[in-house]
């Protein structure tokens, strides 16, 4: 998204998360510098076409091509990238977002959504045999596994299967699954549950389904039924709630927390020319930089074991080396969803 001809911003069509950019256009190149003004933050993107309103390119490393879209009626304040993609191509698709700090997309044209206090129901309304739905809780007090064994238990079938493997829109998290195939002379029913450990309890998703014996109409409803599933995203703090290190996105969410209550009348000024970055240094502690419109220059060293913070200040052309401020505090004290051990 381009606020002018100099600036704007990055957003992920699956998280919303993203970096402010500056960009300057040398003949047929776009010379953008992402989250920062250093060297390494300068990527050239070599433009290949440009017309009715559509531009193509390639940055230099990677060879992929991109599209950059004009959206006329687009306010970049307010614009939204996942509602964007869920709503592009004519596609039917939403984006159910959960209090919990989970996310997911569905055809809504095809389920029904009702939230009652922690659950969740998506039904599917189309032509279907029987009762095809996911039911998402979060559970208290009771760890992902114990939860699936028990829900296992309770099918009362000996066709179920209990495995453990990655957690859907996770790299590392274990997820525990239960699944219960249809029965060969029964009604067609089956079960497939997903649970993990999620901060406090476990969050769990349950599928039922049913199959007619007709794969022109079973197979799309099962396929927009695992979709969902699929479709899993986490917020930064949320997705590190059962995590023992703190994450960079827990730290710069934390940071920015920090620096909002401390300075009241704070709003992000992306057109103001500051930013946000944040990296992990050779040492291992996780740096969130802060850039202010007015040059200075102040880093956040953060311990991602305990979440002790300390401050730097760097003033350009004043303060040239960076100096240790008398500041400090714990990241944990400015996180929405603590650390959990």
């Amino acid at each position: 998204m381009f606020y002018d001809e100099g600036a704007g911003y990055t957003e992920d069509g699956n998280n919303g998360i993203g970096l402010p950019f500056s960009c300057e256009q040398k003949d047929n190149k776009v010379i953008f510098s992402f989250g920062g003004e250093d060297e390494e933050s300068r990527q050239e993107l070599v433009v290949k076409s440009a017309e009715n309103g559509i531009v193509t390119g390639e940055f230099d490393e990677d060879g992929i091509e991109l599209v950059f879209e004009l959206l006329s009626n687009a306010d970049p304040d307010n614009f939204s990238s996942m509602e964007y993609m869920g709503k592009s191509g004519g596609s039917d698709e939403a984006v159910y977002n959960d209090p919990n700090g989970w996310s997911v997309r569905y055809a809504a044209d095809d389920f029904e959504v009702t939230t009652e206090g922690s659950v969740t129901t998506f039904v599917y309304i189309g032509e279907s045999a029987g009762t095809n739905m996911i039911t998402a809780a979060y559970v208290l007090s009771k760890d992902a596994e114990t939860y699936i064994n028990e829900l296992a238990r309770s099918w009362g079938s000996e066709n179920v299967t209990v495995t453990k493997s990655i957690f859907p829109g996770t790299d590392a998290v274990d997820g525990y699954w239960a699944s219960l195939l249809p029965a060969e002379d029964g009604s067609g029913l089956y079960e497939t549950a997903v649970a993990r450990d999620y901060m406090d309890g476990a969050l769990v998703f349950e599928l039922t389904g049913h199959h007619s014996g007709n794969d022109e109409m079973d197979i799309p409803v099962s396929d927009k039924l695992a979709a969902i599933i699929d479709s899993i995203v986490f917020s930064a703090e949320s997705d590190n709630a059962s995590s023992d290190v703190f994450s960079e996105d827990q730290a710069l969410d934390a940071v920015i927390n920090y620096y909002k209550n401390n300075n009241p009348g704070y709003e992000s000024g992306k057109e103001a020319g500051d930013y946000w970055d944040v990296s992990t240094n050779d040492s291992g502690e996780i740096v969130v930089l802060y850039h202010s419109y007015t040059g200075v220059i102040n880093r956040y060293y953060v311990d991602p074991d305990s979440g002790e913070t300390y401050v730097t200040e760097l003033v350009p052309g004043i303060i040239d080396e960076e100096q240790k401020m008398d500041e400090a505090f714990n990241i944990r004290d400015y996180l929405n969803v603590s650390k959990q051990k």
